[in-house]
């Protein structure tokens, strides 16, 4: 029997909603020497059934059912049964192009690559139909058309991160010991993962094609649990742990780790729970406080900068300067119709800070005043849009009966009001 050319790993726990759509996705690859490894890591659904219907079927599916232990040692069994010269991870929520193994391998034969990614869908299901947005892996078109080194070129590193876009030489993988943190129960342990590849290989390959259909029909979930809220920075130490035992990595990468550590602080400010944001908050300041001398500002974008000056100096003031939203208001304002800010001042511009720091989507400033100027427009010329939009009311309390008749009257139902601290 020929040797795999790809070994593709499927980590599966619940999953049986989206498995046969996935299966059916890797197995019709045109790339066909192919092998399939499917870790079930003590699914309690269907999942384990609809497998091994599928291993009797194809000989190139092998299935290995194990308890419940998490994410990183299924996927770290998964790599070490793999036999192919190069390894892929698909997400078993997802699917993938039917000419995905085929392209990523035919370019990373060509030009010896370690690494070799492609660029995405993200979707998620809209009346029955699949919502599409193309992402491009990276910003930059010309990192297209090359082979990178990391520790040339560093700008490598402001490629979209994760596991699952591309495919990766076994033999450098068994070489750098590089394996997933398998903290139980854990989230974001592709993170020390694309650390671990990026800081030490040294042939990189993308192609600008669509290849993955990454699924995210839930984007607004929260982590409401307090374990939850810190596995963010259980993978950071788990990160660290990895450069204290290679300096050179650490001397090389410490200005990229900890970009991407703050990077990746935000991220999850943005999607925990109202209730431990602050706490948070507190955590980071007294992390990057400690570390200060060792982080690099100068790859900080305008925005990483305002924020993490502003966390720095006060982290409760950052809470409620750009951060702290009522649940109650942000579920409002997620809700599917164009959203508006109607108010006065000042303070509509702080509720309009938050917002954009949160995710939420605004689409008109409105107040009353006679001249629009683009940004801010007379609430009256859009009523022709009140049955479609909700409005958020900035304003003081004593201004509420006023304004809800003024709302009332150009045909606006939908609406909250909010008085900001």
């Amino acid at each position: 029997m020929k040797k795999q050319k790809v070994s593709i790993v499927m980590p599966i726990y619940n999953v049986e909603k989206y498995l046969d759509e996935c299966m059916k996705s890797v197995l019709n690859q045109t790339l066909k020497n192919i092998e399939i490894i499917c870790v079930d890591d003590g699914s309690t659904d269907g999942s384990a059934a609809i497998l091994d219907r599928y291993a009797n079927g194809d000989v190139r599916v092998k299935v290995i059912h194990k308890q419940n232990e998490g994410y990183g040692k299924a996927m770290n069994l998964g790599f070490s049964l793999a036999q192919g010269e190069y390894i892929g991870v698909v997400e078993t929520d997802d699917f993938v192009s039917p000419e995905m193994m085929e392209e990523l391998y035919n370019r990373a034969k060509k030009d010896d690559l370690d690494i070799v990614k492609g660029d995405y869908y993200i979707f998620k299901t809209v009346e029955g139909k699949y919502d599409l947005q193309y992402v491009n892996i990276l910003d930059s078109p010309r990192l297209y058309h090359g082979i990178f080194n990391p520790k040339k070129d560093k700008e490598v590193f402001r490629a979209r991160m994760n596991t699952w876009a591309g495919i990766y030489r076994r033999q450098f993988l068994v070489e750098r010991e590089i394996l997933h943190n398998e903290t139980p129960g854990a989230s974001y342990q592709d993170n020390g993962f694309w650390f671990q590849t990026f800081t030490q290989a040294e042939r990189i390959g993308f192609i600008e094609k669509p290849l993955y259909y990454l699924r995210r029909d839930n984007p607004n979930s929260s982590v409401n649990s307090r374990e939850k809220v810190y596995c963010i920075c259980d993978e950071m130490n788990f990160i660290r742990s990895f450069m204290d035992r290679k300096p050179e990595i650490y001397c090389n990468f410490k200005d990229i780790f900890w970009e991407s550590c703050f990077r990746k602080y935000i991220f999850n400010l943005k999607r925990i729970a109202s209730l431990y944001k602050l706490e948070f908050i507190r955590y980071m300041h007294d992390e990057f406080i400690s570390h200060i001398e060792e982080i690099d500002l100068s790859l900080f974008n305008e925005n990483q900068m305002r924020y993490f000056s502003s966390i720095l100096q006060d982290p409760d003031t950052f809470y409620y300067d750009y951060v702290k939203i009522p649940e109650n208001v942000e579920r409002f304002c997620r809700q599917d119709k164009k959203l508006i800010l109607f108010g006065r001042g000042k303070i509509v511009y702080k509720v309009l800070r938050k917002c954009r720091f949160n995710n939420i989507e605004i689409c008109k400033i409105a107040n009353l005043n006679q001249n629009s100027n683009g940004k801010v427009v007379n609430i009256a010329t859009i009523k022709e849009e009140a049955a479609n939009t909700a409005v958020l009311v900035v304003d003081e309390e004593k201004n509420e009966e006023k304004n809800r008749k003024i709302l009332e009257q150009l045909g606006f139902t939908d609406y909250l009001f909010y008085e900001d601290e």
